[in-house]
């Protein structure tokens, strides 16, 4: 479980940019950053399908960085 996790963390941290400029420093930064939901919704949206993330699932979550990656990876 912990190595799938760190995989998925390394995925978002080479798959993640805004513009040009990477949105995490390695996956240590997804995982400081992101909950395990949070990382499942955003992978599940780089592979083309619809995320089931609610809104406010995280006190940290911040939705507008997350629609951010989105638009960007879109």
């Amino acid at each position: 479980m912990v190595r799938g996790l760190l995989c998925n963390a390394r995925v978002l941290a080479e798959s993640c940019f805004l513009g040009e400029k990477r949105m995490f420093d390695g996956p240590e930064a997804v995982l400081e950053a992101m909950t395990v939901g949070e990382m499942e919704a955003l992978l599940q949206r780089l592979a083309g399908k619809e995320s089931s993330l609610p809104d406010g699932a995280n006190p940290n979550f911040d939705p507008a960085r997350f629609r951010a990656m989105r638009r960007e990876r879109a």
